[in-house]
């Protein structure tokens, strides 16, 4: 057979609960029975059990490992908690200049604003006759 319809006729892979993992893993660290045995009667792959089993084995060791009373070592030490208050400190200080700046380019604005209106208060029909004039010259 082609190797496209070896793939496409292979059977679908198969899903197992949480259960059922389980219930084979702890079959097998019991010992009622084997890997190979469990396997054969599952149909499944024997290095699929295996590797249940090292999960679960691997899982057991985490949870029954001894750990220091108090505090995770994970925990945020003081020394992480300064540093962050300092780059609180650090970032209020720039919003509030960032602020001044804006206030700043706003009343620059305003009063660019307020000259441009004179101009074009004191040129009176002067400025609509210069739009008309260049507004002809673009079109052509």
């Amino acid at each position: 057979m082609r190797p496209r319809l070896e793939r496409l006729m292979r059977k679908p892979r198969t899903t197992y609960s949480a259960d059922q993992k389980l219930s084979i893993v702890l079959s097998v660290l019991s010992r009622k029975c084997s890997i190979q045995k469990a396997a054969k009667d599952h149909n499944i792959a024997p290095t699929m059990i295996s590797l249940w089993k090292k999960q679960a084995e691997d899982a057991m060791r985490e949870r029954f490992q001894s750990r220091p009373k108090g505090r995770r070592p994970d925990a945020d030490s003081p020394e992480k908690i300064r540093q962050w208050k300092e780059e609180v400190r650090n970032a209020k200080a720039k919003a509030r200049a960032l602020e001044t700046s804006l206030r700043e380019v706003q009343a620059t604005m305003e009063e660019i604003q307020n000259q441009l209106a004179d101009v074009v208060g004191s040129m009176g029909c002067q400025l609509g006759k210069l739009r008309r004039k260049h507004a002809v010259k673009a079109e052509p």
